[in-house]
């Protein structure tokens, strides 16, 4: 078995490492941002993890102001409560509010 030889030109050397070097350069670059999109996923996933249980503490926190809120048992007292206008009240103006409040305030005195 015979060994050839083959020469390459100082140009076509330096060229070829360049290149090589920069390739190198690309991967570790792009390992490198890999790297960081992981550690941000793995961050998101914490994340949504810790604030999916902060709704379900809320979710539950809620329930539980439901159900200790006394429910009234005629619709009159919800009425009375809540201070619901009257369809035909609607369009009483800022000064006829006024007064029925201040009625009220009379007759609770």
């Amino acid at each position: 078995m015979t060994v050839e030889y083959i020469r390459f030109l100082p140009d076509h050397v330096v060229y070829s490492k360049k290149s090589l070097l920069h390739g190198q350069l690309e991967s570790l670059n792009s390992i490198k941002h890999l790297h960081e999109y992981k550690k941000l996923r793995n961050d998101e996933l914490m994340h949504k993890i810790k604030l999916k249980k902060l709704i379900e503490e809320t979710k539950g926190e809620i329930e539980l102001l439901i159900k200790n809120i006394p429910q009234p048992t005629e619709k009159d007292e919800i009425k009375e409560i809540i201070n619901i206008p009257e369809s035909g009240k609607k369009d009483r103006s800022l000064e006829e509010e006024l007064d029925a409040i201040k009625e009220k305030l009379s007759k609770l005195q």
